[in-house]
């Protein structure tokens, strides 16, 4: 019998660097499998929590060339797709009552345009930004990627008044919705919306539990280059109806001291974050960023959100690839965003029990730059989601007449399954 001959892209298989981190690796995928196995073991079903998803997700992305100098017009295509299938899997185990360990893992396929056109697109999604390097590219070429990357891996000890937490793990200290001065460790991009879990860094967390309305923390999160490292203190305390937050430590070369509080004016939700940064080497400049929001739930189901960054260090006009490629970068605790003054509107309402919508427009103050980010999900079933989202990039055209124009926008359309 003829064989069937099979014809495939070139394709390079990146082997992992050491024998221990194939070991690694292969670990914890056991662990993973043996808490699945475990689900159905009467004995072992309670020490286990797996969690996770499935999504599918198409992007059409379109550029108005008019902010493009002449000889960048046949370079850069007006629109393009890209395609990602994203799956999502968590393991807990809880051996006894006071120890625990979490693992968590993305593993991605990337297809489309950026992959096959974009220099430095599989570098840029295999860097590992933690102590450890846990991110893997198993499968590149010149049109496909498969990528996982561990963003949970943490052992737990805890008891009434103690818990530490060693390993991967996300140290969540914003208070905000939308921007998070005192979120040090793991700072977030608002605009990536498919990344629901947040990042996380390699550090210990202690957290100290006196009484009821006050705790103390200690995080610290090394970094290969040891003045970049990250350390801090917070405590948090409840008063006049209020939960507020200190913080102060070590960020980068800097010294850093935050607040942070939480509360109620009248029937709205009042909250706020602020840090400053002293820098303790010629090498860096100080800085002060600060965070407020007003949210309120009205009658019939209408939220409605405020938000207002200010950034020390940000422009009052970015230069126009900053603001294209705003939705996919990895922001700073102390540059959190582009701009020195951004406002945020946003309302989310229910068209139907199934059928949602929310609308977010991020701007500066001379109405000159906006991003505009509608949502639409509506529940296909149990565990089934579909959404479809939008960001329209709004800007002056410094290239032309100064006038505001659309610069550019990228169309999201997602499944999700969870499970």
């Amino acid at each position: 019998m003829e064989k069937l001959k099979v014809t495939l892209p070139a394709l390079r298989f990146n082997t992992l660097s050491t024998v221990t981190k194939k070991h690694f690796i292969l670990f914890l995928f056991l662990l993973s499998g043996f808490g699945l196995y475990a689900q159905d073991s009467t004995s072992w079903k309670d020490k286990f929590e797996t969690s996770g998803y499935l999504k599918a997700m198409g992007t059409f992305n379109h550029f108005n060339k008019d902010y493009l100098p002449p000889f960048y017009q046949d370079v850069i295509p007006s629109s393009y797709e890209d395609y990602l299938l994203h799956n999502r899997f968590d393991v807990k185990f809880y051996p006894t009552q006071h120890l625990s360990f979490g693992i968590g893992m993305r593993n991605r396929l990337f297809y489309g345009y950026s992959v096959s056109n974009v220099d430095g697109y599989a570098t840029d999604l295999d860097e590992d930004l933690g102590y450890f390097d846990l991110s893997y590219l198993y499968w590149e070429s010149d049109e496909v990627l498969l990528h996982t990357i561990f963003d949970r891996l943490w052992a737990q000890w805890e008891n009434d008044k103690w818990m530490v937490r060693l390993g991967r793990q996300r140290i969540n200290w914003g208070v905000n919705t939308v921007w998070n001065p005192n979120d040090i460790f793991n700072q977030y991009n608002y605009l990536d919306f498919d990344y629901e879990e947040r990042p996380g860094s390699d550090a210990i967390r202690i957290q100290y539990f006196p009484n009821f309305n006050n705790t103390i923390e200690l995080g610290f999160s090394p970094a290969k280059d040891i003045e970049q490292s990250v350390g801090a203190l917070l405590y948090k305390t409840n008063k006049w109806n209020y939960d507020f937050q200190f913080l102060g430590g070590y960020y980068k070369q800097d010294a850093v001291a935050g607040i942070g509080w939480a509360g109620n004016l009248k029937t709205a939700g009042f909250k706020g974050e602020a840090n400053y940064y002293a820098p303790l080497t010629n090498e860096t400049e100080a800085n002060f960023t600060a965070s407020l929001s007003l949210d309120y739930m009205f009658q019939k189901g209408i939220y409605v959100q405020l938000s207002y960054l200010y950034n020390g260090l940000g422009e009052s006009q970015p230069n126009i690839s900053d603001f294209v490629t705003i939705n996919t970068q990895v922001l700073d605790a102390k540059h959190i965003f582009i701009y020195e003054n951004t406002f945020l509107v946003a309302t989310s309402f229910d068209i139907t029990p199934l059928f949602k919508a929310n609308l977010a427009t991020m701007l500066t103050p001379d109405f000159k730059n906006y991003i505009l980010f509608p949502t639409l999900s509506y529940s296909l079933g149990k565990n089934l989601d579909a959404s479809f989202i939008a960001q329209y990039f709004i800007a002056q055209n410094t290239l032309q007449n100064d006038e505001v124009e659309w610069l550019s926008a990228a169309i999201f359309g997602r499944l999700k399954y969870s499970f």
